[in-house]
């Protein structure tokens, strides 16, 4: 095997990492906007549990049925939210109880979160760098030929 077919395996090398990353911070960069709406999800029941505290049985309320609509109903237990507890398992919780559960899961998900930020920052570091690496490969064939 010659040189330059082995700084022809080298490159290329290096363009399957530097794809890879590039990969890798597309994926990362979707795991965290799901993540970061799970936790906009979450802040939001935190704040309506919040404000259960100031409702009485027989208030109207408005129900989200999603994409942002609503329709009214009137509230039979304000001491108790239906809570999910995964795999479609929902329990009745008391409203500080099912707060308190939310607090937990909100701080497990900024955890996540924190994480994926360092592993992105990480990647893309990474990226940079293969990406620098290919330029002065790319700049030495240029005054190669």
């Amino acid at each position: 095997m010659n040189q330059e077919e082995l700084t022809q395996e080298k490159v290329d090398g290096i363009l399957y990492q530097y794809q890879m990353y590039q990969q890798e911070v597309e994926a990362i960069s979707q795991r965290l906007n799901i993540t970061e709406m799970s936790l906009g999800e979450i802040e939001r029941a935190i704040e309506v549990t919040d404000r259960m505290n100031n409702v009485e049985k027989g208030d109207e309320i408005l129900i989200p049925i999603g994409a942002e609509s609503f329709v009214h109903g009137v509230l039979a237990k304000p001491d108790t939210v239906i809570i999910g507890v995964g795999s479609g398992v929902c329990i009745a919780k008391t409203t500080e109880e099912a707060k308190e559960e939310l607090i937990k899961r909100k701080q497990e998900i900024v955890g996540v979160i924190e994480q994926l930020k360092a592993n992105l920052s990480q990647i893309t570091a990474e990226l940079k760098k293969t990406k620098q690496v290919l330029a002065q490969i790319q700049q030495q064939q240029n005054v190669a030929t």
